[in-house]
């Protein structure tokens, strides 16, 4: 934990108040690149737009939900339910594809290889 007392009442006030002494935007930089390579840099503009609207959506919801579930479940809960969310995106994102691709069986290999042209 920390030694500042003024933090210390603020965690055990209102543990939502963690969220204030994190970086902001640590992870943002990479999810919006990342919408652009997976979406395409024509659609770069609105999905920047959906990035920061979904974090000021979910920063409003996060912090009274995360209030809501640790006094609930305590601290151990949230971090199972937390984890489990976090595992359940992962199996998702397993099965996403980017739209306008075809799918991997759909793509026939060269019956003649350039290596083979050449011999």
């Amino acid at each position: 934990m920390t030694h500042d007392p003024g933090i210390r009442r603020a965690l055990e006030k209102n543990p939502p108040a963690v969220k204030q002494y994190t970086p902001k935007g640590a992870a943002r930089t990479p999810v919006v690149y990342a919408s652009a390579n997976y979406f395409g840099e024509n659609n770069n503009a609105s999905d920047y737009g959906m990035v920061y609207s979904s974090e000021l959506v979910s920063g409003l919801v996060g912090s009274g939900l995360g209030a809501v579930v640790v006094d609930a479940w305590d601290y151990h809960g949230a971090f199972v339910l937390a984890g489990s969310i976090g595992l359940a995106s992962a199996v998702v994102a397993l099965f996403l594809k980017a739209p306008g691709r075809p799918k991997a069986r759909r793509i026939v290999p060269n019956p003649h290889p350039l290596g083979e042209e050449m011999a």
